[in-house]
């Protein structure tokens, strides 16, 4: 009696452990799906960000408008682009006097918080600047070429060269007014 109460136990602690493995290997493949469905997700949400803001750039024609408007209030215009003078500066050293350390927050724990600061105040001087062009349009236009910019960096290799094509895309998109065939549809 007591032999086949043993051999049953065995028996039921083989059983669950098939049965543990698999729910393990099943896990495993769910987890595998997830974050395959998630890392599409991301980069087509992303995308669809970076045709927003194309979308918004060709419309508007941001940069000509900025440029040659009377309308832009020139004490703001000049703050956001001291302000965003001061960004890309430390964009740079990050990218390519910091590559070496393991950690910003480490190397430069200040600098991070110094550049959420800094980008706050542009963003607020640039809707100020630009409110007498586009209105209650303004925010949207701002924020869907931040946005667009931003994460235009999820398709960016991460390294020197992708630091280096971020920054010449963001060029291109500057100079892009003089491809653009109208003065801006929106204002």
């Amino acid at each position: 009696m007591f032999l086949k109460i043993t051999e049953t136990c065995v028996f039921l602690d083989k059983l669950i452990m098939k049965s543990q493995e698999w729910w393990d290997a099943r896990e495993a493949r769910k987890r595998m799906w997830v974050d395959r469905f998630n890392y599409l997700t991301n980069r087509l949400h992303a995308a669809a960000w970076i045709v927003l803001a194309v979308v918004v750039l060709y419309y508007s024609n941001f940069f000509l408008v900025i440029w040659e408007s009377t309308k832009v209030n020139q004490l703001f215009f000049s703050l956001t682009m001291m302000t965003f003078g001061i960004m890309t500066a430390m964009t740079l050293y990050v990218s390519f006097i910091l590559p070496s350390h393991e950690d910003i927050e480490v190397t430069a724990p200040r600098l991070i918080p110094l550049a959420s600061a800094i980008g706050g105040f542009c963003y607020l001087c640039a809707h100020i600047a630009f409110w007498p062009i586009w209105g209650w349009y303004t925010p949207f236009i701002l924020f869907s070429l931040m946005l667009g910019y931003i994460m235009l960096g999820t398709f960016m290799p991460k390294n020197s060269f992708g630091s280096v094509l971020f920054l010449a895309i963001f060029i291109f998109a500057v100079i892009s007014f003089r491809y653009i065939p109208h003065k801006g549809l929106l204002h």
